[in-house]
């Protein structure tokens, strides 16, 4: 796999769908791969920050099989 496939799979953005605040997870659809992510870790920022449903995030995953990724924030 060359670096650029390798980033596109790493780096995505999606729609949440899902959310828990106390786990401090979300779970995100993927429009354009037709899937729907795991739970996702949402990363902390200055304040606490949960991601609403239908919000557009930037999602980093972990390139391994069912590796787990992180919200890094809205769109």
């Amino acid at each position: 796999m060359d670096e650029l496939t390798l980033l596109k799979s790493m780096v995505r953005i999606g729609t949440v769908r899902a959310t828990d605040e106390i786990k401090n997870k979300a779970r995100v659809w993927y429009d354009a791969m037709g899937m729907m992510s795991g739970w996702l870790y949402v990363t902390k920022r200055g304040e606490p920050w949960m991601p609403q449903i239908d919000d557009c995030v930037l999602v980093l995953c972990i390139p391994v099989l069912n590796g787990d990724g992180f919200i890094l924030g809205g769109i």
